[in-house]
């Protein structure tokens, strides 16, 4: 109930899923792709389990390469209670 999504990748990469609480229950989203094969983020962050931002999971959702991108910095309010 966080906002949180859930992504899943096939082996292949060229299937993705969504996993995000709606309200009054789960909803899947499933996207395959004819041609190509999604970047393997853990090239980029260690681990089984990575945290991303929303700006880049819809960079790596639109093929754009997530290695050596650099984000600027930018004011980020802060959470209260």
């Amino acid at each position: 109930m966080s906002g949180d999504v859930y992504v899943f990748f096939n082996t292949s990469r060229q299937t993705v899923k969504m996993l995000v609480w709606n309200r009054d229950g789960f909803v899947v989203y499933s996207k395959r792709l004819e041609r190509g094969c999604y970047e393997q983020i853990s090239s980029i962050i260690d681990g089984k389990s990575q945290h991303i931002s929303y700006q880049h999971l819809v960079m790596l959702l639109s093929g754009i390469s997530l290695l050596g991108l650099h984000q600027r910095p930018r004011y980020e309010m802060q959470k209260t209670g």
